[in-house]
Formats: structure tokens, C-alpha cells, sequence
């Protein structure tokens, strides 16, 4: 079980941003709308083994919240794109990735 940290509000990117300076965070921009999204989503929470220190995970519902990610897209200066999973560390995303790409052992690999 992925302990989410459900993304609201957009003054949350600057915490998630001062936060990654001691430990990662994941945003993870969610569709309800989407069929690939729902999988990416299963497929995360199925595989998810990281400590609880490891790792933050945020969880953004894109449908009431795309506000968020439009100022997530300007912030960290990546192209919009749902599903889609952003690594945070030291202040910058650091990797993301899209639709089928979404792996947990590929997300893994980038924590080393």
C-alpha cells in the first residue's frame, strides 16, 4: 500500500520542493478519466515496497485539480502529461515519466 499524501493545493509545491532536500517525494498525476492511468496507478500500488523514510508519495486527482498541474509543469519545468510520475529530489525533478512508462522498478533504479 502506497501511503499517499493527497495533493490539494498549490502552495503544496514549494513544501514538496523544500522537502526533497531531505527525502525524495513521487507526484503521481492521476486521471479518473483514464484507463491508462487506473493501470499505471495498480501497477505502482502492487509492486510499491519502498520504507516509509525512503520515499513522500503525492497523489494528484487531475480532474478537480489541473490548476496543480499546470504550476507542477511551470515549477519543475516539464511538459504536462497523464498519467504521469515525477521524481523530486534536492529541489528539481530529477525524472518523470508517462503512460505505460511508469514502472516501479524503473522508479527503483532512479532512487538507487
Amino acid at each position: 500500500m502506497i501511503p499517499w499524501r493527497v495533493l490539494e493545493d498549490v502552495a503544496e509545491i514549494e513544501t514538496i520542493t523544500k522537502n526533497s532536500f531531505d527525502r525524495p517525494c513521487l507526484i503521481f498525476k492521476h486521471s479518473r478519466r483514464c484507463e491508462i492511468s487506473h493501470l499505471a496507478k495498480k501497477r505502482l500500488e502492487r509492486e510499491w515496497n519502498f520504507d516509509k523514510a525512503a520515499i513522500t508519495p503525492y497523489f494528484l486527482d487531475l480532474i478537480p485539480n489541473r490548476e496543480i498541474s499546470d504550476e507542477i509543469a511551470r515549477h519543475f519545468a516539464i511538459r504536462h502529461e497523464s498519467p504521469q510520475i515525477l521524481l523530486i529530489a534536492g529541489g528539481i525533478c530529477t525524472y518523470t515519466e508517462s503512460h505505460v512508462g511508469i514502472s516501479f522498478r524503473e522508479l527503483e533504479k532512479k532512487l538507487g
